[in-house]
């Protein structure tokens, strides 16, 4: 290895040489103003010179080109409104037949050989049904948990929680 004194005096001569390399290229090159007011002269002069732009007329369209549809062309039908006339025969037959007995969820019972039974209250009455069975003519036990029942009948799935 080189010793610390050559070493430093090998780093100077190259920082010394880049030094020189600058100034030579700034200072007796040419001046960095006259390459500035060079450079704006010929920028001036090709911006000065006007250009001759060719006019075009712009037709407005009337139809979509991807759609080929009218754009503006649109007509308007009024609609007439027609009044809502409602049968009164139809309402009071749903009334009727949405009417439901009242059915409270007791809770369930089970022995040890046979299934599940649960209790219900319809209309005053206490009933042990299990699943699948018929409450009444219409409504059927369609499904048992522990805090409700799913009942089916007259065309309606309908839940009924426990004690309500």
């Amino acid at each position: 290895m080189m010793n610390k004194s050559l070493t430093n005096k090998v780093l100077v001569f190259i920082v010394v040489l880049v030094w020189a390399l600058v100034i030579y290229k700034y200072w007796f090159k040419g001046s960095s103003e006259n390459q500035f007011v060079r450079d704006y002269t010929k920028h001036n002069s090709i911006v000065s010179s006007p250009r001759k732009i060719k006019e075009v007329s712009i037709i407005p369209l009337n139809r979509d080109p991807f759609l080929n549809q009218n754009m503006f062309k649109k007509e308007r039908k009024e609609k007439v409104a027609k009044p809502n006339v409602v049968k009164e025969k139809n309402i009071t037959k749903k009334i009727i037949n949405d009417v439901w007995p009242s059915i409270k969820y007791l809770g369930f019972l089970q022995k040890e050989n046979s299934g599940k039974k649960i209790l219900l209250l319809v209309n005053g009455k206490f009933k042990k049904v299990g699943k699948n069975e018929r409450i009444l003519n219409d409504i059927k036990i369609k499904k048992v948990f522990k805090d409700s029942i799913i009942i089916e009948g007259k065309k309606k799935i309908k839940t009924i929680k426990k004690g309500s």
